[in-house]
């Protein structure tokens, strides 16, 4: 199956900065944590911050894959997911695909409020 969900990664120290520009299928969404897994196998502990466009969404599978792989990333070293997205939608498909990761999660629009959640959990690990 062909895979879909443009994204780019940016690590940068302890966040690492996941940005979607378009829909993802089960393919994409798998592609997307393979390459999240490359580009964190050193770093220690980190949190994910994922940014959206208003072109960002995802197929039912593309849910269930990722709802299913996110139960991997406290085992990547991934200590909080921050979904920031100016959506409704995204910001309720966040909840249905992070939740089962057990990691803390701040879904919002507001980026202080992101940054202040990323400083808070990254804080203990400094």
């Amino acid at each position: 199956m062909h895979s879909y969900g443009d994204h780019d990664i940016l690590v940068q120290g302890q966040v690492v900065t996941l940005t979607t520009a378009s829909a993802f299928n089960g393919e994409g969404m798998k592609l997307a944590y393979r390459n999240l897994l490359t580009n964190t196998l050193d770093l220690g502990d980190w949190v994910l911050l994922i940014k959206g466009n208003g072109e960002s969404g995802a197929t039912p599978d593309a849910l269930e894959q990722g709802a299913e792989l996110s139960t991997l990333l406290p085992d990547i070293g991934c200590i909080g997911v921050v979904t920031l997205n100016r959506t409704l939608l995204m910001q309720d498909l966040a909840h249905h695909v992070f939740g089962p990761s057990g990691l803390p999660l701040c879904v919002t629009s507001d980026a202080v409020e992101a940054q202040a959640f990323i400083q808070e959990l990254l804080a203990p690990h400094d």
